[in-house]
């Protein structure tokens, strides 16, 4: 949700307080709403933020592969060995 949309909803509530058209409960759980809203769209931004750093770009070379790095659990064989069967 935009910053601009937002602002219009706080707004709003404030509106709506000043008005006495629901009751004080209500108008402050729309609050809570848009507070909430504001925080999960921060922790967003800086996800994708730090996603574009993480991203490992490499030129396309037709015909080739890229696999990504074994498990280091299973030692790239698909498979977690039991207890008795530890590798050493």
């Amino acid at each position: 949700m935009p910053s601009s949309q937002l602002k219009r909803a706080e707004r709003s509530i404030q509106t709506i307080r000043d008005q006495g058209e629901l009751p004080p409960e209500t108008a402050d759980a729309l609050q809570e709403l848009v507070d909430v809203i504001r925080t999960i769209e921060v922790r967003v931004s800086a996800l994708e933020g730090q996603r574009v750093g993480a991203l490992d770009v490499r030129p396309v070379q037709p015909g080739r592969r890229i696999y990504p790095p074994p498990c280091k659990e299973c030692d790239g064989k698909g498979r977690i060995p039991k207890e008795g069967n530890l590798p050493a």
